[in-house]
């Protein structure tokens, strides 16, 4: 990973330059606000994948 500098001409907040990381085996670009979105999306798998209780309606009957 290289430090680049990249312009969006398409942003309307009128942020046009901005600094990122770009890969210079496969072109890969990497800035700050895609880091944070691929965080937050890791945690809302993280979120998921946590197993829920499951109501159990088996009642125990002990032996007589």
């Amino acid at each position: 990973m290289v430090n680049d500098f990249c312009m969006d001409l398409l942003n309307s907040t009128g942020e046009l330059e901005f600094d990122a990381k770009r890969c210079v085996q496969c072109g890969a670009v990497v800035d700050p606000v895609i880091l944070h979105n691929r965080q937050l999306r890791q945690d809302m798998l993280t979120i998921r994948s946590v197993p829920r209780p499951v109501a159990n309606n088996f009642e125990a009957k002990g032996l007589y």
